[in-house]
């Protein structure tokens, strides 16, 4: 094909091929089977989906630990903490387990208690602590999301 012939650029559905269009080695590879919605390519690889999901169940079993830590140290005060240990413990396991409504609920859980924690006492170590957590089950929900996007059009 001659340089000076014009190229559309690829659509999400087209899947480029260098052996045809050596012009547009530079283009991303769309297949429809890796794509999620409306023909959008997905935003993350497998492996990516994967590694946020690591990171955002760690972070439940951390959590769960350090609320399961306060419960201890506070006595008979510390009771209800357990319902929150108990809690974030079994939806970290969704989310291990790569279940959507887990990270979500994990994510919408951890932010409200998190807000009422520093509505009742605010500390900046914990403003800083809640940020980082929220940052890692937001990415575990987008990687569970992924995950089942891909992996739903194998």
């Amino acid at each position: 094909m001659p340089a000076t012939e014009f190229q559309p650029p690829l659509l999400a559905h087209q899947t480029f091929n260098p052996n045809t269009n050596p012009d547009v080695a530079h283009a991303p590879v769309y297949s429809p089977s890796l794509t999620t919605g409306a023909g959008t390519p997905p935003s993350l690889t497998l492996g990516q989906a994967n590694q946020h999901i690591k990171n955002a169940w760690i972070a439940g079993i951390v959590t769960s630990v350090l609320t399961l830590v306060v419960a201890f140290s506070a006595g008979e005060q510390g009771g209800f903490l357990l319902i929150d240990v108990v809690l974030a413990a079994g939806l970290s396991f969704g989310i291990y387990k790569k279940n959507r409504a887990s990270a979500l609920i994990m994510l919408i859980y951890f932010a409200i208690s998190k807000i009422l924690q520093l509505s009742a006492a605010f500390n900046p170590l914990a403003l800083l602590f809640g940020i980082v957590f929220l940052y890692l089950y937001a990415q575990g929900v987008r990687g569970t999301f992924a995950h089942h996007a891909l992996t739903q059009s194998r």
